[in-house]
């Protein structure tokens, strides 16, 4: 797909069923991106993917950047299981990265199902976006510190966790 929207290559039999959606993005006036990485230091600047001071990453499939509104969007290939923090992630990044956009179209493409969900984000939510992830981050910041880590159930629970049936107080929930 990153190859196809490059224009480096044709997709595949198998992947032409693709195409719409790499094309129909691609019908919105303004830069192309495939692939970009963002990245954000705690001031909520832009820095580089590896630089010592990133504190937040994230990386665009495919999108359209115009001159106030941004089209970001996401390939998902397994089973359909909208994310909002993703979406709501790609917003805050964009904003950083895009000063002068004032809107975000973020959406997954959920290639099996052929179907498509979407969030809209404008910048007057940036601060909304981060007073949602703040407290989960200082969470994990005093986690870290301490190296005391609270348990939380998943849905690796039940077949995949490497913790251990005797370890784990959530194992068989």
């Amino acid at each position: 797909m990153e190859d196809y929207a490059n224009r480096k290559a044709q997709l595949p039999a198998d992947l032409k069923q693709y195409a719409k959606y790499v094309d129909k993005i691609f019908t919105y006036e303004g830069k192309r991106v495939v692939e970009e990485r963002m990245a954000i230091n705690n001031n909520f600047r832009p820095t580089k993917w590896m630089a010592k001071d990133v504190w937040c990453r994230g990386i665009i499939d495919i999108g359209v950047v115009g001159s106030n509104k941004a089209y970001l969007l996401d390939w998902k290939t397994g089973k359909r299981k909208p994310d909002s923090d993703q979406l709501m992630l790609f917003a805050a990044l964009a904003f950083a990265h895009y000063p002068w956009i004032d809107t975000v179209v973020t959406g997954f493409i959920w290639l099996k199902d052929s179907k498509f969900d979407k969030e809209v984000f404008t910048r007057d939510q940036v601060t909304e976006i981060w007073n949602e992830f703040l407290p989960r981050l200082q969470r994990l910041e005093i986690s870290f510190t301490d190296n005391k880590w609270q348990a939380k159930p998943s849905g690796l629970c039940k077949n995949w966790c490497p913790v251990g049936r005797k370890l784990c107080d959530f194992c068989g929930v």
